[in-house]
């Protein structure tokens, strides 16, 4: 991931992973984060915020599903595939099952947000590996994630 100076005070909540039981903290976006998510590295101990609106590689994603014969039919997440091709945070990937245990990797089905603990500055995430390839090997790199996440 690039460094830049962008970045969003979040609250954590308290969970317990119904796994591994661990006792864990996820960072969730406020009622008022209206197109923004949150995006965890496959690791489970990196976070950042994604944001949709205005978004020109989300907008790629969302065209490129909409009107590429071969990938209509596929029904590929546009959110999922977004974490995909999103630049890499201290060198690692994100994962497309938000949220997941830090501990033992399982993603977690359902948490509740009746308990914050502390408030996290996350990172907003770039695409710009993604935007500096040429349009055609976008749509390549598309294909490639929407055929293996259906």
């Amino acid at each position: 991931m690039q460094a830049d100076n962008k970045t969003q005070i979040v609250y954590n909540f308290k969970n317990t992973c119904h796994s591994c039981f661990n006792d864990i903290e996820f960072p969730l976006p406020g009622d008022f984060s209206y197109g923004e998510l949150i995006f965890q590295t496959k690791d489970g101990h990196d976070f950042c915020i994604a944001v949709l609106i205005d978004n020109a590689t989300f907008n790629f994603i969302i065209e490129t599903l909409k009107y590429d014969k071969e990938l209509k039919s596929k029904k590929a997440d546009p959110q999922k595939i977004l974490a995909l091709l999103a630049d890499k945070i201290n060198g690692k990937e994100f994962t497309t099952d938000y949220p997941i245990c830090p501990f033992c990797k399982k993603r977690q089905k359902h948490f509740n947000d009746n308990v914050r603990t502390s408030k996290r500055e996350l990172h907003f995430a770039t695409w710009n590996d993604f935007e500096s390839m040429t349009p055609d090997n976008k749509i390549e790199q598309i294909k490639e994630f929407a055929y293996n996440l259906t």
